[in-house]
């Protein structure tokens, strides 16, 4: 999608699935969302 290129153009490469799961950078966002998000609910 091209917003999420322009708003994530500092993570690389994001042009297939199999390029997004391998991407260190995608997946250390993830990990402080999701512990975010975890300590949003406690």
């Amino acid at each position: 999608y091209p917003r999420t290129q322009r708003f994530f153009s500092s993570f690389g490469n994001l042009s297939s699935p199999t390029a997004i799961l391998g991407n260190p950078k995608v997946q250390a966002h993830g990990k402080k969302v999701l512990t975010s998000f975890g300590e949003a609910i406690k």
